[in-house]
């Protein structure tokens, strides 16, 4: 009865799916997505999806690249990723070589947001081999231009000239005028973080004057920046201050944040150096920037949080539906059989109130950290803000920066407490699964320094990586190997006074970090939750890693993981 039963939904199916209920449907989608209403995007993607049969791999995949940007878009990077993956792994099904870049492509995009730099470097790699394959120079010169970006934002502008260089050629030699404007941008930028400013300039003054043409106003934006950046570093002030000034004028009208920020950061540096007040204020506008950004990542990391506890909710809600039911089919049983389905009905009930209960505890157990210890660092973030506005004109240029930096220190440990809430909830209720795959150290290491480079140098604290001729290539999970290696390295740099170096040892397959700060356990202003350790204890256990800790002599910590 029931094969009969799926028989007729199967058929019901495929004779209501219409191609041209679909692509009507689609049609409102793009709507949507072209007008930035990205959240009906999102819905009526997800309802197209519904109406197609699973053999539709093109629509599909096609579907789940626009869920990709529409995810990003909104700062839910993680279910962009997961769209991401999906249609790049129907395009590699299908063996469209096309599709496989343009996939990779629309990942590397959304990892460079999520901060995931490493992986980002490697799907752009094997985009940029494809387009050379098909010799696709319009697209290969995209591919070039954003690994150049890339590798421009990883500190690496020696590889960042190369690909920006060949990029703006290929643009060149096509005629694309509107796309060499970007390329110049991509260009004149690297030239910038390698100390060329002067070559810069003749680039990065004629993309804005293409980018003004073209009326691109995001690249205007950005290009306008990166000209005042290279203005101040060749000590040409009101030159700087025209063009910072312009970019901010241009990024509120459109509402990009990035160039923004650059602008009114850079502004402050001027205005500091004349010793004028206005570098106050362009400091306090980069660091609500900053906040309102770290703002949505926080309610966006929450909310997943609280997506994972629903979601155990309504499975309990289900398995408590199903034991109802069963129990009235006992009623029409034997006496006998009925008497031993309602004990192991009653066992099950026993079992499913335990784990309910063990989900409040577990529940509370993170609400007790999360007002603790958010709590704290953000009552002396709002003090801090209180002292500054109420002495305006009173505090020393000095005086702000040790403030301004002590709130950016304030905002790296709630990031970094976050985080470490993240992989613990995910250990407690099971989502966080052991997928073992074959990786390198070496790069897991660098990816994690990447991220960690900005809390550093707001502190003051060096960082170096050295590893030996050895191989380095483990049989571990890649996400739990970065998060004992992410906790491990915010210590190091927490506990580390301005002045300090951290550096990171890699020895074979034993990865070590090193500070000579005051030490764990040591008097120390820093605080910590008490998470961190005992995550990466619980990690290295999964991955059959040995853990360990020890105090140097004299100062300063050890941190051994070995694989």
């Amino acid at each position: 009865m029931r094969r009969i039963l799926s028989f007729i939904i199967v058929c019901l199916t495929l004779c209501s799916f219409s191609i041209d209920k679909v692509e009507a449907v689609l049609e409102r989608a793009y709507a949507a997505e072209d007008s930035q209403r990205f959240e009906e995007a999102i819905g009526i993607y997800e309802q197209a999806l519904a109406m197609l049969p699973e053999d539709s791999v093109v629509w599909i995949s096609d579907i789940n690249s626009s869920l990709l940007i529409c995810h990003v878009r909104l700062g839910q990077i993680q279910k962009g990723l997961a769209c991401g993956e999906v249609s790049l792994r129907l395009d590699e099904q299908m063996g469209d070589k096309e599709r496989i870049s343009s996939s990779l492509n629309n990942l590397s995009s959304a990892l460079i947001t999520a901060g995931r730099l490493a992986l980002a470097e490697s799907y752009l790699q094997r985009s940029i081999a494809i387009e050379r394959e098909r010799k696709a120079d319009d697209k290969l010169a995209v591919r070039l231009g954003m690994l150049a970006e890339l590798y421009t934002k990883m500190e690496r502008p020696d590889k960042a000239l190369p690909m920006a260089k060949e990029a703006l050629e290929l643009d060149e030699k096509g005629g694309r005028e509107a796309k060499a404007a970007i390329r110049m941008s991509q260009y004149g930028s690297a030239l910038v973080s390698t100390k060329r400013s002067a070559e810069a300039l003749p680039y990065l003054r004629r993309a804005l004057t293409l980018h003004r043409k073209y009326e691109n106003f995001t690249s205007e934006a950005i290009t306008l920046a990166t000209l005042g950046i290279a203005e101040n570093a060749l000590h040409h002030p009101a030159e700087a201050e025209g063009y910072l000034n312009q970019c901010v004028e241009l990024s509120q009208r459109i509402g990009v944040v990035q160039p923004l920020m650059t602008a009114h950061m850079e502004l402050s540096r001027i205005y500091d150096a004349m010793g004028d007040h206005r570098a106050y204020g362009h400091l306090l506008e980069y660091n609500a920037l900053k906040d309102s950004i770290a703002s949505v990542q926080v309610q966006q990391q929450i909310s997943d949080l609280e997506v994972k506890y629903e979601t155990k909710e309504k499975e309990q809600e289900l398995r408590h539906k199903e034991v109802l039911i069963q129990r009235q089919r006992i009623l029409d049983a034997v006496l006998g059989i009925m008497l031993l389905l309602v004990l192991a009905v009653v066992v099950g009930l026993v079992k499913m109130l335990r784990l309910k209960n063990q989900n409040m505890a577990l529940k509370d157990r993170l609400m007790q950290i999360v007002s603790h210890d958010l709590k704290n660092p953000a009552i002396a973030h709002q003090k801090a803000l209180h002292v500054l506005s109420k002495s305006v004109g009173v505090l020393s240029t000095d005086e702000v920066r040790t403030m301004t930096q002590s709130m950016a220190e304030d905002a790296d440990a709630h990031v970094n407490l976050l985080y470490s809430l993240l992989d613990w909830a995910g250990l407690q209720t099971g989502r966080l699964r052991y997928t073992p795959v074959t990786l390198t150290l070496v790069a897991a290491c660098e990816e994690v320094i990447a991220q960690h480079r900005a809390q550093a140098t707001i502190k003051g604290v060096t960082l170096t990586i050295t590893a030996d001729d050895a191989d380095h290539t483990v049989v571990a999970d890649r996400q739990m190997v970065e998060a004992m290696v992410r906790n491990l390295l915010s210590n190091a740099i927490k506990f580390s006074p301005a002045g300090c170096e951290v550096r990171v040892t890699i020895e074979g397959v034993t990865v070590m970090i090193i500070d000579n700060g005051v030490g764990l356990g040591a008097e120390s202003t820093e605080k910590g939750t008490g998470l961190g350790l005992n995550l990466v204890r619980k990690l290295a256990d999964i991955n059959k890693a040995t853990f360990s800790i020890t105090k140097n002599e004299g100062c300063g910590t050890t941190a051994v993981l070995k694989f």
